[in-house]
């Protein structure tokens, strides 16, 4: 209990910081007198903006999510696939071929799967 106390203090003094850092980059003091004005050790406030930049790196470097659509075939307007297999063979497949069928053909041809 009293380390999600003192996690949740440093949360907030974290964010507090952050704040303070984001408001001393929208400024147009210097970092002394900035620390001078808010009464803040200047060091103190070094050592804070150096964690709240971790954070920020930390962040821009995630992963973000990717939507990715499967393009979708009209199966009427194909009316049959030609595919060329690596041993030279040419094999015409008509779009409503069983699927069961192919990959026995396939085996049989001796090519086999990625």
């Amino acid at each position: 209990m009293q380390k999600k106390v003192r996690n949740e203090k440093k949360r907030l003094a974290l964010e507090s910081w952050r704040i303070l850092s984001d408001e001393w980059e929208s400024g147009k003091f210097t970092q002394p007198e900035f620390c001078q004005l808010k009464n803040i050790k200047l060091k103190t406030f070094l050592k804070w903006r150096q964690k709240v930049q971790q954070e920020k790196d930390i962040k821009q470097k995630q992963f973000l999510p990717a939507h990715i659509s499967v393009p979708t075939i009209n199966q009427a307007a194909i009316q049959s696939i030609v595919l060329k297999l690596p041993n030279g063979i040419s094999l015409q497949i008509a779009s409503n071929t069983d699927k069961a069928f192919l990959k026995t053909v396939f085996e049989l041809l001796g090519v086999t799967s990625c």
